[in-house]
């Protein structure tokens, strides 16, 4: 359990830190497969508080557990949105919703 909640908050971020600096996309790390598990690691988390809740809504509770985390400190603030977007693609690729 805490190895599929740590793979789901790296996951959106090593995708996001590359976009930040202008690099190159990184290499894929992780297989589709990791990435809906890890998708699916926020959904259930959020769930677990509002078992109700929206793709958006999940997605906003994991952005504000980013936040109280400091993910985006000193990030530019489109960073923040492309990493929601980020999110809530992966939700509905992975059909979560």
């Amino acid at each position: 359990m805490k190895a599929a909640l740590l793979t789901a908050l790296a996951v959106p971020l090593f995708i996001a830190v590359p976009v930040v600096a202008q690099a190159d996309p990184p290499p894929h790390i992780f297989t589709p497969q990791q990435e809906c598990e890890a998708t699916k690691a926020v959904v259930d988390m959020e769930r677990k508080q509002n078992p109700h809740a929206t793709p958006q809504q999940i997605t906003d509770g994991y952005m504000t557990f980013l936040d109280r985390q400091g993910a985006f400190k000193n990030l530019p603030a489109a960073s923040r949105e492309r990493q929601r977007q980020y999110i809530l693609d992966h939700i509905a690729n992975c059909h979560l919703a």
